[in-house]
Order: C-alpha cells, then structure tokens, then sequence
C-alpha cells in the first residue's frame, strides 16, 4: 500500500532538509507540495542556492534583437519561431536594427543579442528571396551579413554585440 501524499510530502520534506538523495517517488512528491511542506521545501531550495551561489543576484544589460524569427526547425518547446505568415517580414532591416540598439542603449543596456533561427531559407522561399547569394555561400546562412549588422548596430549604440546564431555549420 501506498502511503498518503502528506506522508509521502511530509517524508521527502525531511529527506531533503537532511541532506538525503531522493527516491524519484519523494521528488514527484515535492512537485506536489503545497501549505507549509510548500513553503519549507523553498526556504531549503532557498538555503542550497545560497550556500552555493551566495545572495548576490547579478544581470547582463542586454537588448535582445531578433535578426529573424524564422527558422527552418519546428521544435514544440520552441516559443520564437513564427512562420512567415505571422510576420511583417522575413527579416529586420538594417535602420531597425540599429534603431533597436539604441532604443536599448538609451535605457542602460551594454549588450545587444541577436538572435535567429537555423538556416530559415532552407525551409522558406520567402527567406531565400531575402538573402543574397553572398550571404549564403559556403554554409554561413547568413552569418556574414550578420556581423556586418551587429558592427553597424555596436558603432551606432556604443553596445557590445553578441551574436547568438543556431547551427551555422
């Protein structure tokens, strides 16, 4: 026989405030936690990080920057990608590009992101259509043409420019 939830809770609670490995049974009854076992399970979660980490909590200023939302996979998890349906555009132009980042600047931020999906022209005729064929010769799906946006966009907004590409290769 199965013990009760609350026992099953009330027993994995004192296993991890005791240091103890959890069975996968006690784990999937900590998902369930609610009242106080709730609350005492993140006071121990709150303990573990800061024993760890320390209380300091730091960020990145950044701007995130969406070269395109197109991409050639179609991952369920993934909540960026649109089809061109959905979109003005396949792309972002240079001027709004740049207008992003110094929005960005303007408002503290010392990083701008950009980010696209993986190689959207393979999958779309609409992205093909807006890529020059320099920009998509030996495999770089337009990886050049990025840089060239990201200096134009760091020159213009003062912002260091991180470029965070899927599988260009």
């Amino acid at each position: 026989m199965r013990p009760s939830l609350e026992h099953a809770t009330a027993r994995a609670v004192a296993r991890a405030r005791n240091g103890k490995s959890l069975s996968v049974d006690e784990a999937s009854a900590l998902m369930q936690a609610s009242g106080d076992h709730l609350l005492e399970l993140m006071s121990i979660a709150s303990g573990l990080r800061e024993l760890g980490r320390g209380t300091r909590i730091t960020y990145s200023r950044k701007v995130f920057i969406p070269l395109t939302m197109l991409c050639r996979d179609h991952c369920h998890y993934c909540t960026f990608a649109k089809p061109p349906a959905k979109l003005d555009r396949p792309f972002l132009l240079p001027e709004e590009v740049v207008a992003i980042a110094t929005a960005g600047a303007r408002l503290g931020c010392k990083e701008a992101l950009f980010t696209l999906g993986d190689r959207p022209e393979e999958r779309y005729p609409i992205a093909r259509g807006w890529l020059t064929p320099s920009m998509t010769s030996r495999s770089t799906s337009g990886t050049l043409s990025v840089s060239l946006v990201a200096r134009s966009a760091s020159d213009e907004s003062a912002m260091m420019s991180l470029a965070s590409l899927s599988a260009t290769t």
